[in-house]
């Protein structure tokens, strides 16, 4: 089954209940897909798998995804142990299952699962083999009606290329305080992120894919005065980039020192740059030029 992206964030607007589920020893940029899918979401979505240290190095920025708690079943095949009747009672702390079978029952015809709640859409990401993957999947049981999707094969990647785009941005950034450029002292910080090629081609993306992901990054991650984006072209190897920021002004000016136009709240960089040093420091400098 292949699927793009808008037919999976369709699934996902009309499902109860998400589970997202990774491998154990899913990287970090699994995991960040994942949330980045989550995202879409949140208040039905949970995400297992995974390690602990990702967990737990993500949380302070993304927050909690609560995973529900497993449930329990005993399972017997009715067809061949038919049951006519089924009751059950709580008292003095006990509960007892009364079964009312056409012949005798023995302890070996159950069996004891564990498994998460049943689920309307299920998505399995980063798996790197269809085994490890169905293997998985078995505690993730699927509700009536419900449906469970792999974006995990490379037929799968249309829907998954963008995040594992995003979650490379999201390793690859970091910020620095507004004041380490401008004159205010109280201002917010400035997100980086240098994007090079081998990151477009480890997620079979190109350079037009990034400014569709600055709503996600704006959902994601603290608020700041400017983002900036720098990116190096698959083809050219040259440096572009997008800036961001609700400084209008500042943006305009800056937008017009480098020849570009304004795309409402950001402008995309054309390919102006030879290398990534070359281009932050032409950029630090319109920032202190354009934010006295």
């Amino acid at each position: 089954m292949t699927i793009d992206a808008a037919a999976l964030k369709e699934k996902m607007e009309r499902s109860s209940r998400i589970a997202i589920v990774i491998p154990p020893d899913a990287p970090e940029e699994t995991y960040l897909a994942a949330l980045a899918l989550a995202e879409k979401a949140r208040e039905k979505t949970f995400i297992a798998g995974g390690n602990q240290k990702s967990y737990h190095h993500w949380q302070a920025l993304f927050g909690h995804y609560e995973e529900p708690r497993k449930e329990f079943t005993i399972v017997i095949d009715t067809a061949e142990h038919p049951i006519e009747s089924l009751k059950y009672e709580t008292r003095n702390n006990q509960l007892k299952i009364f079964l009312s079978p056409q012949a005798r029952l023995a302890p070996e015809y159950f069996k004891f699962e564990e498994a998460y709640p049943r689920s309307s859409l299920v998505i399995a990401v980063g798996f790197s083999s269809r085994d490890e993957e169905e293997e998985a999947l078995r505690d993730f049981p699927l509700e009536e009606g419900g449906e469970a999707i792999s974006l995990s094969s490379p037929h799968e990647k249309m829907a998954l290329s963008p995040l594992k785009l995003f979650a490379r941005m999201i390793l690859r950034a970091r910020a620095e305080p507004a004041s380490s450029i401008t004159a205010e002292r109280n201002d917010s910080s400035i997100w980086w992120s240098f994007i090079s090629k081998e990151d477009f081609t480890k997620t079979d993306t190109t350079s037009p894919y990034i400014p569709p992901l600055l709503s996600l990054w704006r959902r994601f991650m603290p608020q700041s005065r400017f983002t900036v984006f720098l990116w190096q072209e698959k083809e050219t190897e040259q440096i572009s980039g997008l800036i961001h920021s609700s400084d209008e002004a500042a943006l305009g000016r800056i937008a017009r020192a480098l020849g570009a136009r304004l795309a409402s709240d950001y402008f995309v960089i054309p390919p102006l740059f030879s290398n990534f040093t070359e281009a932050e420091f032409k950029i630090r400098r319109l920032l202190k030029e354009a934010t006295p």
